[in-house]
Formats: C-alpha cells, sequence, structure tokens
C-alpha cells in the first residue's frame, strides 16, 4: 500500500502508546476538486484518530494544521514531515484528476475526487484496512 500506509499505522500506534485497549481507528479524508470556489480548497486532508480530528491540510495554507491537543504538543519536525506527505498526496491526486478528465472527455466544468484511507489496530493487535474512492 505505500510508505504513506505504513507512515499513517506508525502514526495511529504512536498516538495510542499508553492508551487503554481495545480497538482504535486512524482515518484520512482526501478531496480534490478542479474548479474550487465559494471558499472551497483546490484540495484537503482530514485526518482522524477514533472519531478526533488530529489534523488538516488544504492547498491554501500548505501546511498541517493540528486539531487534537496531543497533535499541537507533537515537535515541529513530525509536522513538517507530515506536511511534506499531504503535499505528496496533493500531487497525486491533481494528476488523478486530470487522467480522469482526460479518460473520460471531460474537460469542462468542475470534478470533485474523494477518497477514504481507513488503517484500524483491533483489540488483539492485528491490523486492517481499506482506501475507497
Amino acid at each position: 500500500m505505500g510508505p504513506g500506509w505504513a507512515l499513517g499505522v506508525g502514526l495511529l500506534l504512536g498516538a495510542l502508546g499508553g492508551t487503554a485497549g481495545g480497538s482504535h481507528s486512524l482515518r484520512y479524508f482526501f478531496t480534490g476538486v478542479t474548479q474550487p470556489g465559494s471558499g472551497l480548497p483546490r484540495f484537503s486532508i482530514v485526518g482522524y484518530v477514533d472519531r478526533e480530528v488530529w489534523g488538516r491540510y488544504d492547498s491554501e495554507t500548505r501546511r498541517v494544521q493540528p486539531g487534537a491537543a496531543w497533535m499541537q504538543q507533537e515537535e515541529q519536525h513530525h509536522r513538517d514531515r507530515q506536511t511534506h506527505m499531504a503535499r505528496g498526496f496533493e500531487g497525486a491526486d491533481r494528476k488523478d484528476l486530470a487522467v480522469l478528465q482526460k479518460s473520460y472527455n471531460q474537460s469542462g466544468g468542475s470534478h470533485i475526487l474523494q477518497k477514504m484511507a481507513h488503517c484500524e489496530l483491533l483489540e488483539d493487535n492485528t491490523i486492517k484496512g481499506f482506501i475507497q474512492y
């Protein structure tokens, strides 16, 4: 699934270090838009750990913004690494949108690409996940 997926699992395990047992989840929601308007950025990511927003990224700020209190306490180099990854996802999604528009002969109008990446650490310490478009 690629290095981004592995880093997501690492973030999940690191964020949950020392927490109570049970299953935990990490989700990323990605949205890319060909013609942004009405305050909608061209690209955004929102990350959740156990239904709590841990951070956001968008093409306007081009930086990961911490959401959860524990994320605000993370060292700057961690947010810098997350920002670097998010910029990579932004570039890949722009290319994917262009390919989809060309493949389906839909060069005009506004188009949206959405995907969700989900990773779950189960009670027995096994990990499962998926990516959904």
